[in-house]
């Protein structure tokens, strides 16, 4: 009989996904609660409600853009598991510490809205987008290590899906660097976040799609 290893128990990709799509589910929905709608009073005047809204205007941009960031990471996770066979228990940890970070981001994003100008709160901001790329990264550059991808997918497919993988955290480490020169300047970078990485986007057909099927193992 041959000896059965914690290690080489397969944890089950399905479930980790739902896990995954659950909590970022509930981190975007979530993020709407730095949209604190303001106190007027009821004679108010469409001058002053102006005047308020103009001011929330900061807290709208950073909503968006985290809420679009937060999809973008949500594609890239969702795509690196689609080209996996299986994972173990490296995977699931790293995986957890990953949807740490995803569940931070309604906080660091509160903080962001109300101070967009402060270095150490881009800062923050910037370093919670980094670690959230970077686990994204160890998770598949270890399903790489251990032969955990589709022996199917080409070269260029794997290296393509590793760019896109770190794409984002390179752009948040750019804008954490631009924060120190003019704090606007990050605010910039972090709302072209997405743009920047969907022109980085170049579609990889599955090799099994053409047949109408999924591999199953």
């Amino acid at each position: 009989m041959s000896e059965v290893t914690e290690d080489a128990f397969d944890f089950g990709r399905t479930r980790l996904e739902t896990l995954t799509d659950g909590i970022f589910a509930i981190a975007m929905t979530v993020l709407v609660l730095t949209l604190k709608p303001p106190d007027l009073p009821d004679s108010a005047t469409n001058q002053q409600v102006m005047d308020t809204l103009a001011k929330m205007v900061p807290n709208f941009i950073a909503f968006v853009a985290s809420f679009f960031t937060l999809g973008m990471f949500w594609a890239t996770h969702h795509a690196a598991f689609r080209y996996l066979t299986r994972t173990d228990r490296v995977i699931v940890w790293l995986n957890m510490s990953f949807l740490l970070m995803v569940s931070i981001v309604p906080f660091t994003t509160g903080l962001y809205a109300g101070d967009v100008d402060n270095t150490i709160v881009n800062t923050v901001f910037g370093a919670n987008l980094i670690l959230m790329g970077l686990l994204n990264y160890a998770m598949w550059a270890h399903a790489r290590a251990r032969g955990y991808v589709y022996k199917e997918i080409s070269e260029e497919a794997r290296h393509f899906s590793t760019r896109r993988i770190l794409t984002a955290p390179a752009i948040a480490a750019i804008a954490m660097v631009a924060s120190m020169i003019q704090p606007r300047f990050a605010e910039v970078i972090y709302f072209s976040m997405v743009p920047l990485f969907m022109v980085t986007v170049k579609p990889f057909a599955l090799p099994w799609a053409k047949k109408g099927g999924n591999i199953s193992k």
